[in-house]
């Protein structure tokens, strides 16, 4: 079996990243006659702004339609495969982080807020005003001027903003919830990517953040309408779908990498929530040349 393929920011073949930093509109060479990307992982963010088109984007084994004024946002290291219409029209934006040093902190935290949502659905003013910034980008970067860097990095701010602003828009009193509540929301989701394999208790992440177990499913169930328990578990699987594609490792030896010490329990707990075997879910969706 053939690993999935990772992507770097040096790939490209036409005009190259400056400054870890990319934009591009969509257009037939990007995509080739098929207008298909097969299944792949980034290195970097990838930012898929969709002005007009059709298609369908798989991302860690979630399907979406691509529809009209729509954008899509991955975290380094997802697994992603894209097929588009030959008409669609957008922006692609490829960045590693930082790539304006005195912008870090901020962007850190912007960054938390927006990339854990991968599909937005854009109202018509915020459709506006990010088509408005990505051109300002886009020209800045097609110029590259005396520090059109900092200046890219400012509007890719703005951008960010006007995209949490969109998103907090359309979420009703239910996802009303306090900056203090969406910091600590963020700080559970980056402890749940980092130490999904030795931390699988609800309390030890509690325990981490300083909160009451309580407390934390409050955050979740007030956010995002989950308990901290199907955090884990979904976690767990999207890990283990990962490893299953990414690599020809034995079953035994991806539970262990996982922190599951009994085989027999791992493959009851993958196909509980898959519906597949690990190994019956390799054989399904292993192919991904």
């Amino acid at each position: 079996m053939k690993p999935i393929p990772v992507r770097h920011l040096t790939d490209s073949v036409q005009k190259p990243a400056i400054g870890h930093f990319q934009i591009r509109k969509l257009d037939f060479d990007f995509f080739g006659p098929d207008r298909a990307q097969p299944t792949h992982r980034h290195n970097f963010y990838f930012l898929l702004f969709i002005i007009q088109g059709s298609g369908k984007h798989t991302i860690d084994f979630k399907a979406y339609n691509v529809v009209d004024k729509s954008l899509f946002f991955l975290r380094p290291g997802q697994v992603h495969s894209l097929t588009l219409n030959t008409e669609s029209r957008g922006y692609i934006v490829q960045f590693d982080f930082p790539f304006v040093d005195s912008s870090y902190d901020t962007m850190k935290h912007l960054l938390r807020e927006v990339t854990h949502l991968n599909f937005c659905a854009l109202n018509e003013l915020s459709f506006g005003k990010l088509e408005n910034t990505l051109h300002l980008i886009f020209q800045e970067y097609q110029e590259s001027r005396e520090k059109f860097l900092e200046s890219i990095d400012a509007l890719l701010q703005v951008f960010l903003i006007e995209l949490i602003r969109n998103r907090n828009s359309g979420m009703g009193s239910r996802h009303e919830s306090s900056s203090y509540a969406q910091d600590r929301l963020y700080e559970f989701l980056e402890l749940l990517e980092q130490k999904i394999t030795k931390v699988k208790q609800v309390n030890q992440y509690a325990d981490l953040m300083s909160l009451s177990v309580y407390q934390l499913n409050k955050i979740l169930k007030d956010n995002l309408d989950k308990t901290c328990m199907q955090m884990i578990s979904e976690q767990l699987i999207v890990e283990s779908k990962r490893y299953l594609l990414a690599s020809s490792n034995r079953v035994k030896d991806i539970a262990h990498l996982l922190g599951f010490e009994d085989l027999s329990y791992f493959v009851r707990f993958f196909k509980k929530h898959t519906g597949f075997t690990p190994e019956a879910f390799r054989e399904k969706f292993g192919n991904v040349q």
